[in-house]
């Protein structure tokens, strides 16, 4: 059902640096009489950021992790929705923590965002029915806690997307311990 001689993709189909294939058969305007398809073709996406992302890389700070049933996730909010408390996320990412020679760390990437204005946090949260959040993390402030600094409510760091074009290295430093929460 393509009737012009282009088309554009919307967002969130391709990926970056991927090869991908296509043909392409006609069918006259009544449907009555279809051609055979044509040869395979190939094209490859520009490498870069997967479109539409955020991703980064989070250290943890202490190895004082909180035990199940908490889990630790990359939580992504509108600017509007900001200050974070009693707001659901917009997008989010699960963290899988792995050891290496400088600590404790996990990348991230969270995909599929629209174009907007947005704040970055690492929280902790429980599985439980009441899923209790504890922020441990604000792009732009890292572990600066609200008791001791104002930067997680009012100066937190923002991430744009535009064009649907990704954002990487949105690393943040985070707490791991339960007793040093940024909210």
């Amino acid at each position: 059902n393509i009737v012009n001689t282009a088309l554009q993709s919307p967002y969130f189909i391709f990926n970056t640096g991927t090869n991908y294939f296509w043909r392409v058969n006609a069918s006259n305007s009544n449907g009555a009489s279809t051609s055979g398809w044509s040869p395979v073709f190939t094209f490859r996406t520009a490498e870069g950021n997967q479109p539409s992302s955020i991703s980064g890389r989070v250290t943890f700070a202490d190895t004082n992790f909180i035990e199940p049933p908490y889990r630790y996730i990359v939580e992504v909010f509108k600017t509007i929705k900001w200050p974070p408390l009693n707001n659901t996320a917009d997008y989010a990412d699960t963290l899988n923590i792995k050891y290496g020679s400088n600590g404790y760390y996990a990348d991230y990437l969270v995909h599929n965002i629209f174009n907007g204005s947005y704040h970055v946090t690492v929280t902790a949260q429980t599985r439980t029915i009441g899923n209790e959040q504890i922020y441990k993390s604000v792009y732009g402030c890292d572990t600066a806690r609200v008791l001791f600094s104002n930067c997680a409510l009012t100066g937190a760091g923002i991430v744009n997307i535009e064009n649907g074009i990704g954002v990487n290295n949105i690393n943040m430093l985070s707490w791991a311990d339960s007793s040093k929460s940024i909210f």
